[in-house]
């Protein structure tokens, strides 16, 4: 199993030698969101390259600039290292970062944070990529099923044209130092498959962690002597061809919990229509967390805090 760890300004330092002796084979740096630079892409992508790991780049795509100034932004930040690939980072919705913080991070209130249209967010995204490969970089989509069904279906026209990084996080145990990971998790690993995004044809990477696991390796303070949560991804080299009509892989739930409501409320969508309702000592999965909300079925989400 080929693993791949992906870093931003989180994580303030890394190890290298410790990440290659595990068993990593490439680290993601970001290197942007917008038209920004994180201020430690050149930190992190000289540690890496020194370590003797491959680099990777992923930009964050803001669909509220313009997508060719980002891009422009991103090939002067591309151009200061040698680049195995690049993910674009697609998975921003909001309109505003304002909202997104004051509404949503900080009162759970997601209802308030406005929303972009599909059409404008895959716009974004389609865009990107096409500038990027035509650069001649490998340029692949990391996102996730929720994301495309739930914000951008329209972006399945082109995602069948890019290696996707599905990121999907079941649990698989618990591992505190990297042999207890190849013990526990890396055989769970191997045995399922990604919950896969609307329109993949190709399965480059799988995004599996979820922040769930400290292993040495990433820090989140300078002098390394306090790990911060990891990002793993199991790579699929060469990718895997999805082109072909396979039998469908189902849902898998992370959890259960207990509805503790007379009645809850089951939505299409955090916040939207109403669907049905479950009902109090019912036992529901739950397949994916977003803010204060759990989605327990395909289309189907409830406020967690009714659950228990």
């Amino acid at each position: 199993m080929k693993l791949i760890v992906d870093i931003s300004r989180y994580q303030e330092s890394i190890d290298a030698k410790i990440l290659k002796e595990a068993g990593v084979e490439m680290v993601v740096v970001k290197s942007s969101s917008g038209s920004r630079e994180d201020p430690f892409y050149r930190r992190h992508a000289e540690a890496v390259l020194e370590g003797g790991l491959k680099l990777g780049a992923y930009h964050w795509v803001d669909p509220i600039e313009s997508t060719a100034k980002q891009t422009d932004a991103f090939f002067v930040i591309a151009g200061l290292y040698p680049l195995t690939v690049v993910w674009n980072d697609f998975e921003q919705w909001w309109s505003n970062w304002g909202e997104w913080y004051t509404n949503g991070i900080k009162a759970g209130r997601w209802a308030a944070v406005k929303a972009f249209g599909g059409s404008r967010i895959s716009d974004a995204g389609r865009t990107f990529n096409e500038l990027v490969k035509a650069a001649g970089y490998d340029v692949h989509t990391y996102t996730s099923a929720g994301f495309v069904r739930e914000h951008s279906p329209q972006s399945a026209n082109w995602m069948k044209d890019y290696p996707v990084v599905a990121a999907n996080y079941p649990r698989f145990g618990s591992a505190t130092n990297w042999e207890q990971f190849w013990k526990v998790i890396a055989p769970e690993v191997e045995k399922q498959k990604p919950v896969i995004p609307l329109g993949t044809t190709k399965l480059s990477a799988w995004q599996f962690t979820g922040d769930r696991y400290l292993l040495p390796g990433t820090y989140r303070d300078p002098n390394k002597r306090y790990l911060s949560a990891i990002d793993l991804s199991v790579m699929y080299d060469p990718p895997i061809d999805l082109s072909k009509p396979e039998p469908a892989v189902p849902d898998t739930f992370l959890y259960q919990m207990v509805v503790k409501a007379y009645a809850l409320t089951v939505r299409n969508l955090p916040n939207g229509a109403a669907v049905r309702y479950v009902r109090k000592g019912d036992k529901v999965n739950i397949y994916e967390e977003f803010g204060a909300w759990v989605r327990i079925g395909q289309g189907e989400w409830v406020v967690k805090k009714w659950l228990g």
